[in-house]
């Protein structure tokens, strides 16, 4: 099943009527997900007066991806 971005299972689930829920092992993490979800709308709202977001199409959200990992590898490996 595709959620998005990439395979991964989301930490936010938006429900139109009902509000945003946050999913993750610890509370820690869903603050952490929760912060950077309201910072997104934040980012949103205050961008329209630029012309609106802009989103990373998927390369670019690929790349990101394979970078954070590729950064934990050589930090694990050294």
């Amino acid at each position: 099943m595709r959620y998005g971005c990439g395979n991964r299972i989301p930490r936010i689930i938006a429900v139109k009527s009902l509000g945003v829920f946050g999913l993750a092992n610890s509370e820690k993490t869903v603050d952490n997900a929760l912060e950077l979800f309201k910072d997104t709308q934040k980012i949103a709202v205050f961008s329209e007066s630029f012309g609106g977001p802009r989103f990373m199409d998927e390369d670019q959200i690929n790349f990101i991806n394979n970078w954070e990992v590729e950064r934990y590898r050589t930090k694990v490996s050294t």
